[in-house]
């Protein structure tokens, strides 16, 4: 599983963040941080960091209008630290593209699984497609502190975690997206699907017979043999990959 903050493009996962937040809202909001423990994963942070920095009701009450000036800081950190905490799986429907067995398989020396999505959930019948456009995804700040748009807020990050660059369409990139408690995060960094999807293993142009002594190894040990292993070459007259066994 890919972090949010371990992707390799800077402009992935880091959405534009408005703020919106009007005078009232601030005021009504911090009201109800301060009577309500039970906040949402947004205003969590900006809680925390609240009551850390005045312990006393007294001080609270006192010192309102200078809380209500720190909040909308805190709910900006609050809002990424959020975000944070997805990951997801990346995975492509375009195999024989040149510049993802450079970029992905070792330059070309290592390996492609080729898996069956029919019917498989909740991995494949949940993984969604990634956006290519011009502008970035935004956030509103007033989605994330106003609970009765809690829906629309969690859609601007879903949106925000599948859209990218118009640069990187090539990939035309998948991905599970997953919360540290989500099913798909349970397993570690390992994706784990049932037995009969993975139908394709195949080698790079350049994997050596190590690679795939490995491969034939790991499919021996698993038992699965209706796994089809194919080694990639390059065209001969064009710039494509060609598939073979």
């Amino acid at each position: 599983m890919t972090g949010v903050s371990e992707v390799n493009d800077p402009f992935d996962c880091n959405p534009h963040i408005v703020d919106d937040l009007t005078p009232r809202l601030v005021s009504r909001k911090v009201g109800e941080l301060l009577r309500n423990p039970k906040t949402g994963p947004e205003m969590r942070h900006a809680r925390s960091s609240i009551m850390k920095e005045y312990p006393n009701r007294k001080v609270r009450r006192a010192k309102i209008s200078e809380i209500e000036e720190r909040f909308r800081p805190l709910m900006r950190l609050g809002s990424m630290k959020f975000f944070q905490e997805f990951g997801f799986y990346s995975l492509t429907a375009n195999s024989r593209s040149q510049l993802m067995w450079a970029h992905y398989a070792a330059n070309h020396t290592g390996i492609c699984l080729g898996f069956s999505t029919r019917g498989n959930k909740p991995a494949f019948g949940t993984a969604e497609e990634v956006i290519y456009q011009e502008s970035r995804p935004r956030i509103q700040l007033s989605n994330s502190v106003a609970l009765e748009n809690k829906n629309k807020n969690h859609n601007e990050v879903g949106d925000a975690l599948i859209t990218k660059g118009k640069d990187w369409a090539y990939e035309k990139e998948w991905r599970f997206l997953s919360q540290h408690d989500d099913c798909l995060s349970k397993c570690g960094d390992v994706l784990s699907l049932q037995d009969s999807k993975l139908k394709v293993i195949i080698l790079g142009i350049k994997a050596n017979s190590a690679t795939r002594s490995f491969v034939d190894k790991q499919l021996q040990l698993s038992g699965k043999k209706r796994v089809r292993i194919l080694k990639a070459s390059p065209s001969t007259d064009k710039f494509k990959i060609r598939y073979h066994s």
